[in-house]
């Protein structure tokens, strides 16, 4: 039996359907929410002849170095106090990040992480570090500006004709607008420049410019360990919202299939992952009408049960289970040996997303733990 910790956040509905299914099949299985430190967690490192790394939940004490598997999924932010001053706030909050942060990377160094802190920290906050990684191990990368230099932005948008111009930012960002019941995400979009927004405006905020490549189709490719599963994106053909950002489309019209990608784009998605210090990621592909694969992006924590979603033959909640409980950078998915279906765990996932989502806005309710609806769903 594996011992496995899910580092999540409250709503992660990856988490939790991940979770169920590693409890269902005899393994143990906590979930954790950081943003539960400092007001109903509490860690200590305690440095002596032993050193151990305490996780506290509740009245439960664990060793973080006790797990053999980690998964990093989402470090969420901590819940705020009200009996703190605006100012001493900011200072808990960046000491609980802080420490976090200490924690994590030590305990790094016991049991098996997907992915790494240091690795996925890096992958995550630069996209620069992408793009230069595949470069040099010879993949096909779109032309790129990153920058908030006006002067550069609008040169390289004059000289990259009659490509077009796209722009992204370096992570999506949400805004909520709970008044209207709304939300707004941030897109690829198409940078036209009669619609150039003012110097000014460009210099405010570093984003990435590229020439736009022309896309016979996408892929999704999920790298577990060795293993690779490629699905077919058909943005082009089925959605034209979709056609430029494939987020824009319904899940049901990206037709999604699963394709055997040629050894050497496998190989090539391998090396990225060990070059780039990763054990899992989602990368992003584009496929032209020659048939030449272009580097996009990789997601070190990347979605992907939407994927299994959109076709259920696709079983991706099976190969992650099973990346987990094998704890190895060469792990190979054995389908014959499939037990699970995502579809088996979507209503009892989404139940205990909402508890923990009841349990989070009650910040003071300290008896409907985290650690005890773990242990109730464990029980059915």
């Amino acid at each position: 039996m594996s011992r496995i910790l899910i580092c999540t956040e409250v709503g992660d509905l990856h988490g939790a359907s991940i979770h169920l299914a590693l409890q269902k099949m005899g393994h143990e299985s906590l979930r954790w929410f950081s943003s539960d430190l400092p007001q109903l967690d509490a860690m200590s490192f305690k440095l002596n002849g032993d050193n151990t790394s305490l996780l506290c939940c509740g009245d439960e004490r664990m060793d973080l170095h006790s797990f053999d598997t980690v998964w990093n999924r989402r470090l969420g932010h901590p819940l705020p106090s009200s009996e703190l001053t605006e100012a001493d706030w900011h200072l808990a909050e960046r000491e609980c990040g802080i420490f976090l942060n200490n924690m994590l990377l030590e305990a790094a160094s016991h049991g098996f992480w997907v992915n790494p802190p240091e690795s996925a920290s890096r992958v995550e906050q630069s996209k620069l570090s992408q793009l230069l990684a595949a470069k040099r191990l010879g993949w096909q990368i779109p032309t790129t500006l990153i920058s908030n230099d006006p002067s550069e932005i609008r040169d390289f948008l004059r000289s990259s004709k009659p490509h077009q111009v796209v722009v992204k930012p370096f992570r999506p960002v949400v805004w909520h607008n709970e008044a209207a019941d709304a939300t707004a995400i941030t897109m690829t979009a198409v940078l036209e420049e009669d619609a150039m927004p003012s110097d000014w405006l460009l210099r405010q905020c570093p984003s990435i410019f590229q020439q736009r490549v022309i896309k016979d189709h996408e892929l999704r490719v999920t790298c577990l360990g060795a293993t690779v599963i490629a699905a077919r994106l058909n943005s082009q053909a089925l959605h034209p919202r979709g056609q430029l950002d494939w987020r824009l489309a319904s899940l049901p019209s990206l037709g999604v299939e699963e394709v055997e990608l040629p050894e050497q784009v496998r190989s090539a998605c391998i090396g990225l992952m060990h070059e780039l210090g990763l054990v899992f990621g989602c990368i992003d592909l584009i496929v032209t009408r020659d048939q030449e694969y272009v580097f996009l992006e990789v997601n070190q924590m990347g979605q992907f049960l939407w994927v299994e979603e959109a076709n259920p033959n696709i079983p991706l909640l099976d190969a992650f289970c099973q990346f987990l409980i094998a704890g190895h950078v060469d792990f190979a998915y054995d389908r014959s040996r499939q037990r699970f279906t995502l579809e088996e765990f979507q209503s009892a996932s989404h139940e205990l997303t909402e508890i923990d989502e009841h349990h989070h806005h009650q910040h003071k309710a300290s008896d409907l733990r985290f650690h005890e609806v773990n242990k109730t769903f464990k029980k059915t």
